[in-house]
C-alpha cells in the first residue's frame, strides 16, 4: 500500500487499498530478471511486452535445452502466446 497522495497510486479493490501494480519476471532460480512499477489502476498484464521482450532477447541465442514460461491467469492472452511461439 501507498501512504499519502503519491502520483500513479490508485485504489485496488482486490487488495482493498491504494497501491501501485508492479510487474515482475523471475527466472527458474527465483532471481529477478526484469520488473516495472506501474500505476495502480492497470490490468495485471498491461506492459507485459516491455518486461518480457528484453528477457526473450537476452536468452534467444543460448542453447538452454528448451524454454518454459509460467504465469498466472492474467497472462492467458493470445498475444503473449504468439510472442512466445515466435
Amino acid at each position: 500500500p501507498t501512504h499519502g497522495d503519491q502520483e500513479g497510486a490508485a485504489w485496488n479493490g482486490h487488495f482493498d487499498c491504494t497501491c501501485y501494480h508492479p510487474i515482475f519476471l523471475f527466472n527458474q532460480f527465483g532471481m529477478l530478471e526484469r520488473c516495472a512499477l506501474r500505476n495502480g489502476n492497470v490490468h495485471s498484464a498491461d506492459g507485459w511486452r516491455d518486461v518480457l521482450d528484453p528477457v526473450i532477447a537476452r536468452y534467444a541465442e543460448r542453447d538452454l535445452g528448451g524454454r518454459f514460461f509460467r504465469a498466472d491467469a492474467a497472462y492467458a492472452i493470445p498475444a503473449i502466446y504468439e510472442r512466445l511461439e515466435e
